[in-house]
């Protein structure tokens, strides 16, 4: 996947935030970031579930851009490889089909049919420096 996102909040990080990017993932997380990864994306879900209710697409896209360039910062403080990551919910999500999944559906929605095979997220953090 192109890694210019990651590339930008990394530098974002490191630079506005002197945070340190670690080079291998982490073992464990704290619970101080648990918590604040968990309430920061609660508070950009709810803007976006209120721009969402208000039909205004301005703030709909600031808040799941809020969103993907928290998420990516938080992966990067965890020294998670997201673009590989990405890229393997990507290889994976192509091996789903058209079709309508039970519960709430969307247009163009995909169902995991006998040839989906799931993501090896494992496997991408094993191969992780």
């Amino acid at each position: 996947m192109n890694k210019q996102l990651s590339n930008a909040v990394a530098k974002f990080k490191k630079d506005v935030c002197n945070a340190p990017l670690p080079t291998r993932c982490k073992k464990s997380m704290t619970t101080a970031w648990k918590d604040s990864t968990y309430s920061v994306l609660k508070d950009e879900i709810d803007e976006l579930h209120t721009a969402l209710a208000a039909d205004d697409l301005v703030e709909v896209a600031d808040a799941l851009g809020d969103i993907i360039y928290f998420a990516t910062g938080q992966a990067l403080l965890q020294g998670i490889d997201i673009d590989n990551v990405l890229a393997e919910i990507h290889r994976s999500n192509m091996t789903k089909k058209p079709g309508v999944k039970e519960g709430p559906t969307m247009p163009n929605d995909v169902i995991k049919d006998k040839d989906y095979v799931p993501p090896n997220i494992k496997k991408v953090l094993r191969r992780a420096p």
